[in-house]
């Protein structure tokens, strides 16, 4: 589905179609909400998991390089969805002030 709304952001806005295109930003803006939101909470689970105990020897910005480290996949994820979403968000603005 994400795939299927990634497409859909990189065609250019229909002129002559609005109203439909409209439609489509509107139906996949929840899923691309819902998508988010559980990558987010993915995101803090991971967070807590790896989070490193402080120990003599680390600095802070050393366990937030470890941190940052062990859970790369999900920032990537989340930051993504988070890209996504404001596309959408960007490419419905656009068709409303062009219906306007």
């Amino acid at each position: 589905m994400l795939d299927e709304i990634n497409e859909y952001i990189r065609q250019p806005i229909p002129i002559n179609d609005l109203r439909n295109d409209l439609i489509t930003c509107n139906v996949y803006t929840p899923t691309v909400l819902e998508y988010r939101d559980k990558a987010r909470h993915d995101l803090l689970l991971a967070k807590e998991k790896f989070r490193h105990p402080t120990e003599k020897g680390l600095t802070d910005f050393d366990r937030r390089t470890m941190l940052d480290a062990d859970i790369a996949d999900q920032i990537y994820s989340y930051d993504k969805l988070v890209s996504l979403s404001e596309a959408l968000e960007r490419r419905f603005s656009s068709i409303s002030m062009l219906l306007t």
